[in-house]
């Protein structure tokens, strides 16, 4: 399967990473108070939608990071599913 458009796949997100190298927020249940889910969206720019990550927890939104300080978005595995 292959995706060219980080808006358009709609693989689960396991992890999101920032440039300093390391993860700002992971949907790994080990880790206490880890959200429930990342998923991706697009806030309309001047010409185009503008990558942003939806962080939620316990069914709310608790934190939206703009696709611009991640580095590199971890996906889950078919395994992890």
């Amino acid at each position: 399967m292959k995706y060219n458009k980080l808006l358009d796949d709609k693989r689960a997100i396991r992890a999101i990473r920032g440039f300093d190298d390391r993860i700002m927020w992971t949907t790994n249940s080990n880790i206490n108070g880890s959200p429930d889910k990342i998923e991706v969206y697009g806030e309309p720019g001047q010409n185009a939608y503008i990558p942003w990550f939806m962080i939620w927890l316990r069914g709310e939104v608790i934190a939206r990071v703009n696709g611009a300080s991640v580095m590199e978005v971890i996906y889950h595995t078919e395994e992890e599913i």
